[in-house]
Order: structure tokens, then sequence, then C-alpha cells
């Protein structure tokens, strides 16, 4: 099948049909549908979209480490001076 979804929602009416179980048997049909649409193309790929967005963060974060324990001292040190200073001249 591929990328093709069918939709088969009839029902047949016979002599000795019961309603109930003629509109349950839609239900059934088009709840197999909806798992096949909404199911696995909406909802699973918006959930492995997710996780291909945090997967390509991560390796972006990546190459801002370099392993050099000075080099993020010096920048949290420099991040908390900067928010002092502005802290101290937007004050109202």
């Amino acid at each position: 099948m591929g990328n093709q979804a069918r939709l088969q929602a009839g029902a047949g009416i016979v002599a000795d049909s019961k309603p109930a179980f003629e509109w349950q048997e839609v239900l059934h049909k088009l709840a197999g549908f909806f798992n096949t649409v909404f199911e696995k193309t909406i909802i699973d790929g918006l959930v492995n979209g997710v996780g291909r967005l945090v997967n390509y963060g991560s390796r972006q974060m990546r190459l801002l480490q370099s392993g050099q324990v000075g080099n993020y001292v010096l920048l949290m040190v420099v991040s908390m001076v900067l928010i002092f200073v502005l802290q101290f001249f937007l004050r109202k």
C-alpha cells in the first residue's frame, strides 16, 4: 500500500440486521481508517519530528563544547558580570 489510505465504511443491511450493530460496524471501519491516517501519519510524524529536532539540536550544541574547563569558567564569570551590570543600569 505504501502512501495510500483507503476508506471503506459501508454496512450491508439485510432482513435480520440490527441497526445498532450496523452502526457499530461502520464505527469500527472508520476507527481503522483514523488509526491509519491520523495515528500513524500525524501523531507518529509529530513524535518522530520532535525526536529528530532534539537529535539535530544536540549535534549542533556539541560543536560548542571544547572540553576545556577554563573556557567554561571564564564564560560563567563574564555572564555573571554582565548580569550584574545590566541589573545595576536597568534599575528603576
